[in-house]
């Protein structure tokens, strides 16, 4: 947000209608503390590593502060392996993550893995919701179309069933004539 006011009035909504928890990141009060220059030359030209993660994305300078407080101390090395020497040799607060998604914290955890098939977050269901809802017009106009198709191949059946009345009613007449 842009203010601290409008996060305070936000937080005031979600109390009065129960409706959970939030971080707000107010531009206007947002602290953000740099990486030292001497850090960085600790890692810079080092082989894989990328870099500061606030400064391998692009976004609008409006939001300079919030990428810098969000991502200013994210450092993006290519594997794990990286990741781990260059945690050990750094003596300065940094979270250190890899492009496969590794991550060290800045005490020194290491996060890491696969995701399971079966993985339950709200994302993932709202994404599945989206899916079921698509898939369920689809089936309904699919639905529609052959109940459509049907009631014209019924109509077809009854001009094709008038038809064949008017044949036969010909060939009885034909028939008595020929008898005649």
């Amino acid at each position: 947000v842009d203010k601290a006011d409008q996060a305070r009035e936000a937080i005031e909504w979600l109390k009065a209608k129960r409706a959970g928890r939030l971080t707000f990141i107010p531009l206007d009060i947002l602290r953000v503390q740099k990486v030292p220059q001497a850090v960085r030359e600790h890692w810079a030209g080092k082989k894989g590593v990328l870099g500061l993660a606030s400064e391998l994305v692009e976004y609008a300078d409006t939001y300079t502060r919030a990428v810098e407080y969000l991502l200013g101390r994210v450092l993006v090395v290519e594997n794990l392996d990286q990741a781990v020497r260059l945690f050990k040799r750094l003596q300065y607060p940094l979270r250190i993550v890899s492009l496969d998604g590794e991550s060290i914290n800045l005490a020194g955890a290491i996060s890491g893995g696969a995701k399971t098939a079966q993985s339950n977050s709200p994302l993932q269901r709202k994404g599945e919701e989206r899916k079921l809802v698509q898939l369920l017009e689809e089936y309904q106009k699919a639905g529609k179309l052959n109940r459509e198709q049907r009631q014209e191949q019924g109509r077809w059946l009854e001009e094709l069933d008038v038809q064949l009345l008017e044949l036969k009613g010909q060939c009885l007449e034909g028939k008595l004539q020929y008898e005649m």
